[in-house]
Parts: C-alpha cells; structure tokens; sequence
C-alpha cells in the first residue's frame, strides 16, 4: 500500500479560476467516472451518493465546472470557475 498524497493545484487565467484537487489513491473505474456525479452513486457502504452531485449542482449554479479524470497514478477532480 502506498502512502496516501493528496495535492491541491490553483491557477488563474483572464476569464477563470481552476482548482485542481488530486490523490494517488485506488483508480476509479472509467463507467463509475462516467455516472460519478448523478445523484445517489456511491462506493461507499454508508455513503448517500449525494456529495459530488450537490457539489457539482452548486458550482455550475455559479457558472462553473468540475470534472473528474483518473487513471493508475491519479484521481484528479477539477472545478473551473468564471472570474466575475
């Protein structure tokens, strides 16, 4: 087992904000990317599957994004947010 890192990246551009919220651990599975943010999907057994799904309906409310990527090395979310 590996020992946990998690790194948080911020970086501005002209128009945007982008938060960049990673860690090394397990990969989650492309499918479960794919459905991660819909409401009641969890891999946890006491989870609700509702905190990435209010988190993103909250952050597009203010005209942003957040995404998810991961592979064998990286779980990276990403929320991009308009600089106003």
């Amino acid at each position: 087992m590996k020992n946990p890192i998690i790194q948080i990246e911020l970086d501005q551009t002209t128009q945007s904000v982008i938060l960049d919220i990673a860690n090394n651990g397990p990969r989650i599975s492309e499918g479960l990317v794919d459905n991660i943010f819909e409401p009641f999907v969890t891999t946890k057994e006491t989870g609700t599957g509702l905190g990435l799904y209010v988190s993103k309906n909250t952050i597009e409310k203010h005209g942003g994004t957040l995404t998810c990527q991961s592979n064998d090395e990286w779980t990276v979310f990403t929320i991009i947010l308009p600089l106003k």
